[in-house]
């Protein structure tokens, strides 16, 4: 069946490189989830004209960032704190359909998380900021 639209999230992965590497020879990140966050910002124009009101317009600047949660895995190789790394945060269904948003970012955190009762695996989050521009691509079929 045709995907009409919706991604289910089955299949989301982080592929990296080093700094400016082409999205075909990044690789993947294992992972369990990740999160992107784009944030646009306004410029106060509130004047002796204004009243009580501030009034604002849209600026054309954003910044964006993000975190992904994974396994802590012995022997893995880990992203480096303060390193800038191209990613591709991919949203990818069943089907193969894919819609991914890719730019250079810096780690900014690490963190481990262990369960107390054993009932859990260790996971690890990494934290990263853009450092510049950051394009959504959209690779479905129709």
């Amino acid at each position: 069946m045709a995907l009409t639209g919706v991604i289910t999230g089955k299949n989301g992965v982080i592929k990296s490189g080093p700094s400016g590497t082409a999205y075909g020879s990044l690789t993947e990140v294992k992972i369990k989830n990740w999160s992107l966050s784009i944030s646009g910002g306004v410029i106060d124009v509130t004047d002796s004209q204004s009243g009580d009101a501030r009034n604002k317009v849209g600026n054309k600047r954003y910044e964006w960032s993000g975190s992904a949660e994974a396994i802590l895995r012995a022997g893995d190789s880990e992203l480096v704190i303060n390193q800038v790394y191209s990613f591709a945060l991919v949203a990818e269904d069943t089907t193969g359909d894919e819609v991914y948003w890719i730019g250079d970012a810096v780690i900014t955190s690490f963190g481990v998380s262990t369960p107390i009762e054993g009932e859990d695996v260790v996971s690890k989050t990494i934290n990263f900021t853009g450092t510049g521009s950051i394009t959504k691509v959209d690779n479905t079929g129709s």
